[in-house]
């Protein structure tokens, strides 16, 4: 009698789970995140690249994509640009159900339109990073039904160099170097 009662008990505990989990939780919806990265530059490399190939970009938003149940949709993002060309951007997210391909649309939105320069001497000429917290109500529906997530570049614009930037980092790798030459010279090694 013991066992049985356990048994049954364990069904009931486990059962629930089972079904979600067997139904599949696609990651981003049902409280659960997805990381999504979106090649922002417009040559072909990077926007389409071949199939057997890598994407091709040195400018991107990262985002951490969550639809929660409740309709609150979190999704954060860094930009990093990794030229020393700096743009301006925005990505359009949209999520559809498990509805006959391609599904129904759940969700069409367009973040805002974020900038960020080209890397420079101030990142000693690494990748450029910037944080932007995004937070917005939908649906709740979204959270719940939500099981195609597809992220695309909206709007973007280069912003060129900034040679101002450019002119004083060199200026400044030529004073170093005019400095060590100094140096070298004082030690008596020329």
């Amino acid at each position: 009698m013991f066992r049985a009662r356990l048994a049954l008990v364990l069904l009931v505990l486990v059962l629930p789970r089972y079904s979600a989990i067997a139904q599949g939780t696609t990651p981003g919806f049902q409280n659960t995140p997805n990381n999504y990265g979106v090649g922002m530059n417009p040559e072909n490399e990077c926007r389409h690249p071949p199939s057997y190939e890598q994407r091709k970009c040195s400018q991107h938003f990262y985002f951490r994509f969550q639809a929660n149940t409740d309709g609150t949709v979190n999704a954060p993002f860094d930009m990093t640009n990794d030229s020393l060309e700096g743009f301006c951007g925005s990505v359009r997210i949209i999520a559809r159900d498990r509805a006959n391909p391609p599904g129904n649309v759940l969700l069409d939105v367009t973040s805002g339109v974020y900038c960020i320069p080209g890397k420079g001497g101030d990142t000693n000429y690494h990748e450029r990073r910037q944080h932007v917290d995004w937070t917005f109500k939908a649906n709740p529906s979204v959270g719940l039904n939500g099981h195609d997530l597809y992220m695309v570049p909206a709007e973007y614009r280069g912003t060129g160099l900034n040679f101002i930037q450019l002119a004083q980092d060199a200026i400044g790798t030529v004073g170093v170097v005019v400095q060590l030459t100094k140096a070298v010279i004082a030690i008596g090694a020329f």
